[in-house]
């Protein structure tokens, strides 16, 4: 390639009519900036001011690689040339910028430890992590790419450069001719660090996985924040307090009803707990239906003004929990909040986040488009952050940029992990730690909600905020009685024959697997009038399936048949309830959806369905939990609500001895090696999976209205966008909304529908062949999880 010489006037640029002097200036003090934002001393025996200069020079020399005329040349090309320059490896500018970067750090630190890390989140800042001792592996190719890369750059033209970032703070002893000698001693110096990299794993240190995130995570926000804003982004004052609260509680009316005391006595218990801010991990383990949501809002508010007044910074709240349904449900009731306190339920205020977020910004001032609306989404730039245990421990656990780009703004923070016993068992260890490093280290305060407190941290480690036992047992909340009818398996038809249905009683149905709940429905409706039966699966679309949640709360629907999906959280209320046999946890929380307001008493079977090969609870449970859970049961007739703290008790310490947890000591491992990808299938971080679930999976587009009709019709209108970023702005336009109709189903499934560009499609005209209004995507196949 012909090289194109340039005058020392010249001026290089970082994007199309941005300056990379300019750019790189203003991503260093971002990323500076918010790392001294943050309620941390040290880290790793760094302090915050020295790790505020290391940022510095990422910031400065993060995009130095695009200082070569190979880049420049690709920034101005014609539309039709840039895809083929693009793809030339000299046009890269990550791996250069990273050993710039190492140079400068090293240099400034003589810090070894430092100086490896500032290379890897330059050199990952476009990409994901990969195992750490193969990042250190430059190939000869790379290097032949990297002395072209460095010979292409005009001297003359970089040194200007570098002397206007000296006068504007940066610190690294840099030019042209150093570059060039450092090119070639540079491979010499990431042998010496593999050789060091080897023993990381032995020191079982979790402190170096969470300073590389938090750093990482800082300068990506920071660039991307600076790409597109070309300024950092400032926090609101908000007034927000807990007399929110008080006002939101004000306009219920006043109520006798003995479980409406009971809650307001939880909640004054919780609320009169003396708060040391010094004490980092709380716990609220109340009964259902005891308004958990409300008080540990609540009470994390009051925390909140109590670590401002103490420590002179403002926590944001996060709000995580597992399932979407309750998601919506329980935002709402904290949108409600904001209002009773005059405040706006603003985007910068209260931020919702998964996967059906519209992505629509709102602060009150400026208007965002699209691309803007998305950044700071994604990026958690709200003071109360709903969000989902995907979107929330997938930060924690990742090797993925998008992920990874939010971790720091956990540090300082109150979080609220809703349902905490739907994290697998298998993790609780490695959740653990995670836990403790964060609320020591970074100064978290995390307050567990949950109707069944699992054995995740030491009960000496964790304040409990109400006495949980004088709330199960209360004489007002006997509410339920659980029967468990496991002497024999039963099929279907026996089962619907074992049931004996009352006229002003209302049913729902809980079941292991989608196959089951689906064969179960059609036996029901033979019996029953199909208009009553409300059906839940993860195979029926979204928006189809947010509405019958809506509807069975407002007891539209006498019978009710679903899946696990309806276990925790939402405000559905049945007088009795089947479950088939499941771990115990699983069942308190399908008790939950039996007679919560204490009307009359509620009952609750447990029993134990099968088809032709084996028990539908094998298909999906762990075998150790369902042998507790069976033991637990054995010579039990009938428990009572107030048995259930205790059983529970004596559950989660069975499990605590019997379940093995080496999945979660071979991710402390990896954790502790920065063993991010693995290529040899050995454990690594990227193993992390909150869903089990193996099977490779197809995303579906069930077109089931007129509006589906209308969004399909935009999605393919996509393709005539040649500008892969404009079109992505388009999409997410009505990504939300498109979303809805999504569904996802086993790509082993017999009647897979057309695939358009990976996604599967099924139109209007042809729903009948792959979709059923009431029980969703007709699948053939094997037994199908929820």
């Amino acid at each position: 390639m012909k090289i194109v010489n340039v005058s020392c006037s010249s001026e290089l640029f970082s994007h199309p009519g941005k300056l990379l002097a300019d750019h790189l200036t203003r991503v260093a003090r971002i990323a500076s900036s918010e790392l001294l934002k943050k309620p941390v001393d040290k880290i790793c025996n760094y302090s915050i001011e020295n790790l505020a200069i290391f940022l510095e020079f990422c910031g400065f020399c993060h995009n130095l690689g695009k200082s070569t005329t190979f880049f420049q040349r690709y920034l101005f090309a014609p539309e039709e040339e840039k895809a083929h320059l693009k793809s030339m490896p000299e046009t890269h500018h990550g791996l250069l910028s990273a050993i710039i970067t190492y140079y400068c750090v090293v240099q400034y630190f003589d810090d070894d430890f430092l100086a490896y890390y500032s290379f890897l989140v330059v050199k990952r800042h476009h990409g994901n992590f990969r195992n750490i001792l193969d990042e250190s592996r430059i190939s000869d190719k790379e290097i032949e790419v990297l002395k072209k890369q460095v010979d292409s750059i005009d001297a003359c033209v970089f040194d200007n450069m570098i002397n206007s970032l000296h006068n504007r703070g940066f610190k690294g002893k840099l030019s042209a001719k150093i570059l060039t000698d450092w090119i070639y001693s540079f491979p010499d110096v990431m042998r010496e660090h593999r050789r060091n990299l080897r023993r990381l794993g032995k020191r079982e240190d979790i402190i170096p996985y969470i300073l590389l995130n938090f750093l990482f995570s800082i300068l990506i926000d920071a660039d991307k924040c600076e790409a597109i804003f070309s300024r950092g982004i400032e926090r609101p004052e908000v007034g927000m307090d807990i007399s929110i609260v008080d006002a939101y509680k004000s306009t219920f009316l006043p109520s006798k009803k003995k479980i409406n005391i009971l809650r307001e006595n939880a909640y004054k218990e919780i609320m009169s707990t003396e708060i040391n801010p010094d004490k980092r991990i709380y716990s609220i383990n109340l009964p259902t239906g005891l308004g958990k949501t409300l008080s540990s809002l609540a009470f994390a508010l009051k925390l909140r003004e109590k670590v401002a007044e103490d420590y002179n910074y403002v926590p944001r709240i996060i709000y995580s929990l597992p399932f979407l349904s309750i998601i919506e449900q329980n935002a709402k009731e904290y949108e409600k909040v904001l209002n009773a306190g005059n405040l706006p339920a603003r985007t910068n205020i209260l931020l919702k986040h998964h996967h059906l977020t519209d992505i629509i910004y709102d602060d009150g001032e400026s208007e965002f488009d699209t691309d803007q609306a998305r950044f700071l989404i994604e990026g958690w730039n709200g003071e109360i952050i709903v969000t989902t245990f995907v979107q929330f421990f997938y930060t924690l656990m990742s090797n993925r940029n998008s992920t990874l780009r939010k971790f720091h703004k956990i540090a300082g923070s109150i979080i609220l992990l809703d349902e905490i016993q739907s994290i697998p068992t298998k993790y609780w260890e490695l959740m653990k730690e995670l836990f403790n490093i964060f609320t020591d280290v970074f100064r978290c305060y995390i307050i567990f909600i949950t109707a069944t407190d699992p054995y995740i941290i030491e009960k000496e480690h964790c304040i409990s905020l109400a006495d949980a036992k004088k709330y199960f047992k209360n004489e007002v909340l006997d509410r339920v009685v659980l029967k468990p009818v496991l002497e024999r398996d039963m099929d279907l038809e026996e089962f619907i024959n074992f049931i004996n249905f009352e006229e002003d009683k209302s049913y729902l149905f809980v079941f292991n697997t989608i196959s089951c709940a689906r064969k179960f429905y059609e036996l029901l409706k033979k019996q029953v009038d199909s208009i009553e039966i409300a059906f839940l699966s993860t195979h029926v679309i979204p928006k189809e399936r947010l509405q019958r949640i809506e509807d069975m709360k407002k007891k539209r629907y006498r019978f009710a048949v679903t899946t696990q999906l309806i276990e925790a959280g939402v405000d559905i209320d049945y007088d009795v309830v089947y479950r088939d046999f499941a771990p115990l946890d699983s069942i308190n929380q399908t008790a939950g959806r039996c007679n919560r307001e204490g009307e009359k008493r509620g009952e609750v079977y447990i029993v134990s369905l099968r088809d032709e090969n084996r028990r539908y609870a094998e298909y999906v449970y762990d075998s150790v939990l369902l042998d507790i859970t069976r033991s637990l049961f054995t010579r039990r007739k009938n428990i009572a609500e107030g048995e259930f703290v205790d059983l529970l008790e004596e559950y989660y310490m069975q499990v605590k001895n019997r379940k093995s947890f080496d999945e979660s000591r071979k991710l402390l491992d990896a954790v502790y090696r920065l063993k991010y990808t693995s290529i040899d299938g050995t454990p690594c971080i990227a193993d992390f999976k909150l869903i089990d679930d193996d099977l490779p999976r197809i995303d579906v587009f069930v077109e089931t209205d007129e509006d589906g009709e209308k969004l399909w019709q935009m999605y393919e209108e996509l393709a005539e966008i040649k500008d892969p970023l404009k079109r992505r702005i388009m999409f997410d336009s009505f990504r939300a909304d498109f979303y809805q109709y999504i569904i996802s189903i086993p790509a082993t499934t017999k009647n897979l529908p057309v695939i358009y560009e990976g996604l599967g499609y099924i139109n209007r005209a042809g729903k009948s062949d792959y979709y059923d209004s009431i029980t969703g995507y007709i699948c053939e196949g094997k037994v199908l999880i929820w």
